[in-house]
């Protein structure tokens, strides 16, 4: 998840970002390297319709309400946290576009938010919001990968990465999020005491990578429609180039894949996107994301 800043100059760096020198991301085991036909296999195991779900249903999870999912209407997501991806509509369908902006307007105001657009809205949803003023703020690629390629990775020399058990480390697991710097102390203790729920109900596993003691990297796994969805995979800027990353992302597949998620998937970034394919992820779709102004701004 990228804050709304960032979101409009991801496009441009995200060509920057595919030539990336190889020569910094360690050769990954022969296991990963055969990825011929991963695509497939992983429409087959869990088609589109699954994976969409999945990640419908990790940013439902974050709405103080419990939004509930739904093929009709509008579905929202509203978390309280100031951070623009944590908080927006998911899909539209069956539903007018004016009477969904109004509903939207009013159920995120003093909130930052978006509005993802993907193969489960309206197809004429993007183009009726670009109408109406909204700006595209990025093209998030949706990737999967066959969850049995991350089998052998492994953590760098020098890093441990262990998993996040209880209160006591959420606060420094949430501190280390990429995004970090742009929360307010409210919305870390928001975000602390989600994960903490989450993790209690046994919804997800939290990894973190340590070098010294020190957190310098995080990923979450989601299993959920027989899909592990990766999420908050970071690693510090100090750290990057060193395979933290892969093996923060490779030991959330395992464990998505203990819990039943045969599939991998993901959205990527533009910085993260080469490493991911590297793994063995392939691209499925995309999703759209929109800012929508507000009230006092002309459409």
């Amino acid at each position: 998840m990228q804050t709304t800043s960032g979101l409009r100059r991801s496009t441009q760096a995200r060509s920057r970002a595919l030539a990336v020198d190889r020569n910094r991301i360690p050769p990954l085991p022969a296991a990963a390297a055969d990825i011929q036909g991963s695509m497939h296999t992983a429409r087959r195991i869990a088609g589109l319709a699954a994976q969409l779900a999945a990640n419908r249903a990790f940013l439902l999870s974050w709405d103080r309400g419990q939004a509930a999912d739904s093929e009709r209407g509008l579905v929202m997501y509203r978390s309280e946290v100031q951070y623009a991806p944590l908080n927006g509509v998911l899909r539209i369908n069956d539903c007018d576009i004016d009477r969904a902006l109004t509903d939207a307007r009013q159920n995120f105001a003093g909130l930052p938010w978006v509005w993802w657009v993907g193969p489960d809205s309206a197809p004429e949803t993007a183009d009726e919001l670009l109408r109406r003023g909204a700006a595209e703020l990025e093209r998030l690629p949706v990737l999967v990968m066959d969850a049995s390629l991350a089998a052998s990775v492994q953590a760098p020399a020098g890093i441990a990465i262990d998993r996040v058990r209880g209160p006591a480390e959420l606060t420094e697991f949430v501190l280390a999020h990429s995004f970090a710097a742009s929360l307010r102390a409210p919305d870390v203790r928001l975000m602390v005491a989600h994960e903490a729920a989450l993790l209690r109900a046994e919804r997800v596993d939290l990894f973190a990578a340590r070098a010294g003691g020190r957190i310098v990297g995080t990923s979450m796994a989601w299993v959920s429609h027989g899909v592990t969805g990766i999420y908050l995979v970071g690693t510090h800027p100090d750290f990057r180039g060193s395979g933290i990353g892969t093996a923060l992302t490779a030991a959330a597949v395992r464990a998505g894949e203990a819990r039943g998620g045969q599939v991998a998937a993901l959205t990527a970034s533009a910085m993260g996107e080469p490493v991911y394919r590297r793994m063995g992820f392939s691209e499925v779709t995309q999703y759209r994301l929109l800012s929508v102004p507000t009230w006092s701004e002309p459409n």
